[in-house]
């Protein structure tokens, strides 16, 4: 099995490319950034690396599109005479590219990172762990009812 290709981020001349328009600078930013944000919530990337592998960069640069052609994710617009139709509601493309995201890039199981020593019964600020079956006896540092006191 070979290793992904790579790829420098995207830019606001690949969404130029893909569209086959001119585009504005500023606004191709934003929806690059809105669209790395999208990534980084939703796969195990904690921020987008300056070598991206092919398969993310390719849905990095649909998401851009998106975000670029249709920020607010609507199906339809109109305006005066002129009127613009999507395909399919925008907002459901943009689901389906982070949820296939997430599968191949989860998040790591939540532990914690080091190595520990495991915990000692009853040593929990002087009274026992709740596991522990005297946690439950009035007196302890730990009643399931406090209320019962």
């Amino acid at each position: 099995m070979t290793s992904p290709a790579f790829q420098p981020p995207v830019t606001g001349n690949d969404i130029a490319a893909f569209m086959q328009i001119d585009v504005i600078d500023e606004q191709a930013q934003k929806a690059i950034q809105l669209a790395a944000g999208w990534i980084i919530g939703r796969t195990s990337f904690t921020a987008i690396p300056d070598a991206v592998p092919q398969d993310v960069w390719a849905d990095w640069l649909e998401l851009s599109v998106l975000s670029y052609d249709n920020p607010t994710m609507m199906i339809s617009n109109q305006a005066g005479m002129a009127s613009s139709t999507w395909g399919s509601a925008p907002a459901q493309r943009v689901e389906q590219i982070l949820t296939n995201l997430s599968r191949r890039y989860p998040f790591a199981e939540a532990a914690p990172l080091g190595n520990f020593p495991p915990a000692l019964a009853g040593t929990f600020d002087g009274g026992y762990w709740p596991d522990d079956a005297r946690a439950t006896l009035p007196g302890s540092c730990f009643h399931p009812f406090p209320w019962d006191l």
